[in-house]
């Protein structure tokens, strides 16, 4: 019987090689391995990630495996003018061992680059291609054939004319991505890729030409639920090679902690992470990833849920992964601490403009009816927005969120708002309360150079006074460091 086993086995790998190819190189953790999923996932975010990677998938009753180590690493392009991210490259070695004493072996690697195209903060599409050379060769020591099994001889009765052959691969991609625009993470993302572009030729045999298939996958996913905890979002993946077809359909759930943000002003988490996935064809993906500090490490199996007469080859894979993270977002200016105590005076002086804070002047707060707005005008200025730790000064993203509010307000020239600026806990009560007014200043000024004339604007500073959620970790903290904007007008307009 083992005999059997391993001549079906080998004629498999023979005669699919014939072809042109064998399997396609998947992860079950596609989220994981850009370069094997979408080349434009190499500038998704703003990590440096160097992940060594391995993979061994069982197959048919002798034990006969493909195993698939590979190391692969990515580098984001970030503008050190302007901190956006506006591309990334990437690379990998790979080497695929199929069948029993690898009869079958794929050695390479590849490199791939992707463009970012902002459509708005923390809303771009990337685009990206990928080249990769590839050596495949078939150990004749390791085949046994039928011929072999009925004549008694050593000859395999196939006419082998190329034991080593060699292709290259180009592989396109775009993937669609969605960013929380204070913390960076991902909160919904599409992908398409398209795999064997060039559809090369490898043969072992001198019969016909024989091409690789053209491979599709998509992958999606998005965000329903995130606290300063918990974080679950789901996700799947569809890939067409060929005639055939497999799609895993799941969920990421993602355990929160040590949430900090660094000297440089930029957000960070640590998390340990459960995934599982349901595959069509018949199988049941269960997973763990831990993401700390800069190291990283995750580990899943794939369980076949087949009755074992109807398994076929595949019986289960294991997959593990180590690596190592790196964050190259932008840095952020140097800015009064909020941790430390302040000389107001300095910090006076650090100010965009000095005007007078209207926290004499008694306001009442309007709803949209007042002034015939729509709910989503409404919402538009009564919006909250977030200054990384030791930061008063805005971001590209929320100058261009403003310039909306600058076109509202042209359209509604009754409209007065309310700008509050708010800090955290940490700190003494002073430097606080300029901190926050810095902040709502900062506003202030850029609405007024944009045109919007100044008395319709009250200015104010609160601290820590107004909290939106207890500053007891982190998350919160952050929450906390904001201005936020409200339709109000002095009860005097009464």
């Amino acid at each position: 019987m083992k005999t059997l086993t391993t001549i079906f086995f080998t004629l498999v790998i023979l005669f699919s090689s014939g072809k042109g190819y064998s399997q396609g190189v998947y992860y079950s953790q596609f989220h994981q391995t850009p370069l094997l999923t979408n080349p434009a996932m190499v500038a998704s975010d703003d990590l440096l990630k160097l992940d060594l990677r391995y993979r061994s998938q069982s197959i048919g009753p002798g034990g006969q495996a493909f195993i698939t180590p590979v190391f692969s690493g990515i580098y984001p392009m970030v503008s050190k003018k302007t901190g956006k991210r506006w591309g990334g490259i990437g690379g990998m070695i790979m080497q695929d061992e199929a069948g029993l004493g690898g009869v079958l072996q794929t050695t390479g690697g590849a490199l791939a680059f992707a463009y970012n195209f902002n459509i708005k903060p923390g809303n771009y599409i990337s685009v990206g291609v990928q080249g990769g050379y590839y050596q495949r060769v078939l150990d004749e020591t390791q085949l046994t054939t039928g011929n072999q099994f009925v004549t008694g001889t050593d000859d395999l009765g196939e006419d082998l004319q190329n034991l080593n052959a060699s292709f290259l691969s180009i592989e396109s991609g775009v993937f669609w991505n969605l960013e929380d625009t204070a913390t960076r993470t991902r909160r919904a993302y599409i992908g398409f890729s398209a795999r064997q572009l060039n559809q090369p030729t490898l043969n072992f045999t001198d019969v016909g030409d024989n091409q690789f298939p053209l491979s599709f996958i998509a992958t999606a996913g998005v965000r329903v639920l995130r606290t300063d905890q918990f974080e679950i979002v789901p996700n799947g993946r569809f890939i067409q090679q060929g005639s055939t077809n497999q799609i895993n359909a799941g969920a990421s759930f993602r355990y929160l902690f040590g949430q900090t943000v660094s000297e440089e002003g930029l957000y960070s988490e640590s998390s340990i992470g459960f995934n599982s996935w349901y595959s069509l064809n018949n199988a049941l993906i269960a997973g763990i990833e831990i993401n700390y500090k800069k190291l990283f490490a995750a580990f899943s199996y794939d369980f076949s849920l087949a009755n074992p007469e109807n398994r076929g080859l595949a019986n289960g894979a294991t997959e593990f992964m180590i690596g190592f993270r790196k964050d190259l977002g932008r840095k952020k200016v140097d800015l009064p601490d909020e941790t430390e105590e302040i000389d107001p005076e300095d910090l006076m002086a650090k100010r965009p403009e000095l005007l007078p804070i209207t926290d004499s002047t008694t306001l009442m707060y309007e709803n949209p009816d007042t002034y015939g707005l729509t709910d989503l005008q409404y919402n538009l200025l009564q919006r909250t927005i977030l200054f990384p730790y030791k930061q008063t000064d805005l971001t590209d993203g929320t100058q261009l969120f403003l310039d909306r509010i600058v076109t509202l307000l042209e359209a509604y020239p009754d409209v007065k708002l309310e700008i509050s600026g708010h800090t955290c806990n940490e700190g003494s009560f002073i430097s606080n309360k300029i901190i926050a007014e810095n902040r709502a200043i900062t506003i202030y000024n850029y609405l007024v150079s944009k045109g919007v004339k100044s008395k319709r604007l009250f200015v104010r500073g609160y601290a820590d006074k107004h909290p939106v959620t207890e500053n007891d970790s982190e998350a919160s903290r952050i929450r906390n460091r904001r201005a936020e904007l409200r339709i109000a007008k002095p009860t005097e307009d009464k």
